[in-house]
């Protein structure tokens, strides 16, 4: 008896090295959870709707992929002179606050999100935009006590119009202190 225990709990501690090593399904849950998702495919079945459906038509095996051809490329999202990235900006006028902003680009439509801080206060933002040649045009919306900024930047410098849900509005300056 004494005999077979030794070996049981040695086949055990490899069973469990040999998992860890893999990755545990705790540590994929938790990569899961983060957004860390790590396609995987099964040998059994055909990977894309193309081979899927030669396969379905009368194909015993699983062909071959098609030659990629540009006629059936898809096309990618350019970020053109990406403005994706980490923007800080100064907006100027009888205060000044200044804004971090974390943007996003897919073509010419910028979005994101950030905080603005206005004295001791710090204000979360909403953002979206559109880049314009050399410009951008760039609307900035506070949660809490709501306020929309419109900003209109050319190169690192610009104006901007805020409004209050009351109709209240003003302008003031934009300086950028920092981007991609």
């Amino acid at each position: 008896m004494r005999y077979m225990l030794l070996p049981t709990i040695l086949l055990l501690l490899l069973a469990f090295h040999s998992q860890a090593q893999d990755g545990s399904l705790v540590d994929q849950y938790i990569s899961g959870s983060r957004g860390e998702l790590s396609m995987t495919t099964d040998p059994r079945f055909p990977s894309t709707p193309w081979a899927s459906r030669q396969l379905k038509e009368g194909g015993d095996a699983i062909p071959a992929e098609p030659a990629a051809s540009t006629a059936l490329a898809l096309p990618t999202i350019e970020t053109a002179s990406t403005l994706a990235g980490d923007w800080s900006l100064i907006l100027q006028d009888t205060q000044t606050r200044s804004v971090d902003l974390i943007l996003f680009q897919a073509d010419d439509v910028i979005f994101g999100h950030g905080t603005m801080l206005e004295g001791n206060t710090t204000r979360l933002m909403a953002a979206i935009g559109e880049a314009n040649g050399d410009g951008l045009a760039l609307d900035l919306l506070s949660f809490g006590e709501v306020n929309l900024y419109r900003i209109e930047l050319a190169g690192t410098a610009g104006t901007y119009r805020a409004f209050r849900p009351d109709g209240e509005s003003w302008t003031g300056m934009a300086s950028v202190l920092d981007r991609p």
